[in-house]
């Protein structure tokens, strides 16, 4: 990960991470040449970027408005969709594993 600024913010972001990879590629990360196992590990590290920025995305919250008389802060929260949050995750990952035949859904 190259946005995630600490090593205690990326194990949690890289748990979320590798469990999406698990998900994505049905469990398959087992007993894989190492030469597709750096790419799953690279594809960790993409995943895990997305979930540290999508939590910070969570955290943020601009101010909107605020009124002065009486003291009114309204805050403006940009919340994005949960498939749009797979979607993002989804791209950074396929970026790795095309080709692996770990994206394969299919019975083998």
């Amino acid at each position: 990960g190259s946005v995630i600024p600490d090593a205690t913010a990326y194990d949690g972001a890289a748990v979320e991470a590798t469990a999406y990879i698990d998900y994505l590629t049905h469990n398959r990360i087992k007993d894989i040449p190492e030469k597709v196992m750096v790419k799953v590990k690279m594809a960790q590290c993409a995943v895990a970027d997305v979930c540290y920025k999508q939590s910070q995305d969570d955290v943020v919250n601009a101010v909107a408005s605020e009124s002065v008389g009486n003291h009114s802060v309204s805050y403006a929260v940009s919340k994005v969709s949960f498939k749009q949050r797979e979607l993002e995750k989804y791209s950074k990952a396929k970026i790795y594993l095309r080709g692996t035949g770990l994206l394969y859904g299919g019975l083998r």
